[in-house]
């Protein structure tokens, strides 16, 4: 009885059309098609099609599309549907699922969505661990509220941000980041062919530095020891001695040089300071400390290697120049990085030009590394008439950049010449500065980008 009543049943409530069922349907629109009792309308807690339930998925499936639900987590399975691909079980919407609340809010109020929770979908974020994404594009990490001036907020007291690390082999490198876009930023760790270790960005030609100087392998084409000097110059056995060796250099790069491991001379340390070659001629210098074992005016040979250069400088006598020293420095285009750009040095000298446009700066000199008695003599002149003449004796203090007096204009095609003795350490320097601005093409004359040419030669030391 109770199986004739349950054919009537099947009977009533199922319409077979050309192959198709229908379930609460006389019209059934696919091979099955299966309808809640209220059709379209509210649901009720008996309504749906329960599918074969499994708590193992350990076992393979038989048929390509086998649907099975997953009652609890097992294994790598978390709870939910299952269909079998003919070589895994595979959930529906991942392999792995997602057993956590969407922990991604929409905070319309202050036009963001952001992350409400952390990874178990209840745990409130705490301050400090903030991610949200602003509706302009803005994204702020640590921050809810991103700085209205940037694309990408960071926000934090106890770290820091990494950037991508690559070892570029040369500064037009393109290979290793290909086609590179202007701005771009990266980190040279300098272990390939580019010694230069640090921040580093893509200016459209190669590689710079964050102070927008040249990162190439720093070379010189040679070192000139027979024109080495010494501050002080008198040396005396067994009694401490600090002081400054100069040595000038040919055929400089513009390349930035470090430091090397000191070495030791006749109870002298000499260390390198690390700076940046001029384009052209220059010189290096080393500071140097210790005790020496001998007295002036017998002298010691210092053995000189620097970028693969070498030579022997003599110290100890009481006259360490016999020849001119000179070094020149052109820059060009004159701009905001001219005051850098432009500093010219040698011996216990620096002279540059602190302007940053074609129009009136001041030329500045410093004395470097110990304080000086010196006199200065300055004459300037130019297109514009400002005819200006100078003399005056200074104590001046080591490391301190000072005014030459009255300014230099490069519009005015202005011209300058110094001299300046350091009575300490017996040396005289001269000094010629000429520029000029942007100049159009007249007739047969071309057109000139703005420049100035620092000249400064070493007269004497003793």
């Amino acid at each position: 009885m109770k199986k004739l009543l349950s054919a009537i049943v099947m009977l009533v409530a199922s319409s077979f059309t050309f192959g198709q069922v229908g379930i609460n349907t006389p019209s059934p629109e696919s091979t099955l098609d299966i309808r809640a009792k209220n059709h379209l309308g509210t649901v009720s807690s008996t309504d749906g099609v329960l599918v074969p339930r499994v708590n193992d998925l350990s076992v393979n499936g038989s048929v390509n599309g086998q649907l099975v639900y997953l009652i609890s987590d097992t294994g790598s399975f978390t709870k939910g549907f299952y269909y079998w691909n003919g070589t895994v079980w595979t959930g529906f919407g991942g392999a792995s699922g997602d057993n956590t609340n969407d922990a991604w809010i929409n905070d319309s109020s202050n036009v963001m969505v952001k992350l409400g929770t952390q990874s178990d979908g209840t745990t409130t974020r705490i301050a400090g661990t903030d991610f949200v994404a602003k509706d302009n594009g803005a994204v702020g990490i640590g921050t809810a509220s991103p700085n209205a001036s940037a694309i990408l907020d960071i926000s934090a007291t106890n770290k820091g941000v990494l950037v991508p690390r690559v070892a570029l082999a040369n500064s037009t490198d393109q290979v290793t980041i290909p086609s590179p876009a202007t701005g771009l930023l990266a980190y040279n760790t300098g272990v390939a062919g580019l010694n230069y270790n640090g921040y580093v960005y893509w200016n459209g030609f190669e590689w710079r530095s964050f102070d927008d100087k040249s990162i190439v392998n720093p070379t010189i084409t040679g070192l000139t020891c027979s024109a080495a000097s010494i501050f002080p110059s008198t040396f005396t056995s067994g009694v401490p001695y600090s002081g400054t060796l100069t040595v000038p250099y040919t055929g400089g790069n513009g390349g930035k040089y470090n430091s090397p491991a000191t070495f030791t001379q006749n109870g002298l340390t000499f260390s390198l300071n690390p700076g940046n070659l001029n384009s052209g001629n220059g010189s290096i210098t080393y500071s140097v400390n210790g005790t020496p074992n001998f007295s002036s005016p017998s002298t010691i040979s210092v053995p000189i290697t620097f970028l693969g250069q070498s030579c022997s400088v003599t110290i100890g006598q009481n006259s360490s120049l016999a020849n001119l020293q000179y070094v020149r420095n052109v820059i060009s285009p004159i701009d905001t990085n001219t005051p850098t750009n432009s500093i010219t040095t040698i011996g216990n000298l620096s002279i540059r030009y602190n302007g940053t446009t074609s129009t009136t700066a001041n030329l500045q000199y410093r004395i470097n590394g110990i304080n000086q008695r010196t006199s200065v003599w300055y004459w300037k002149g130019g297109t514009g008439g400002s005819w200006f003449t100078y003399y005056a004796q200074n104590d001046l203090n080591a490391d301190t950049w000072k005014d030459f007096p009255a300014d230099f204009n490069v519009g005015n095609r202005d011209s300058a010449q110094a001299t300046i003795s350091l009575f300490d350490n017996k040396q005289v320097y001269r000094i010629t500065v000429v520029a000029n601005p942007n100049l159009t093409a007249n007739g047969v004359f071309p057109a000139l980008i703005s420049s100035i040419t620092i000249f400064v030669e070493l007269l004497s030391a003793q």
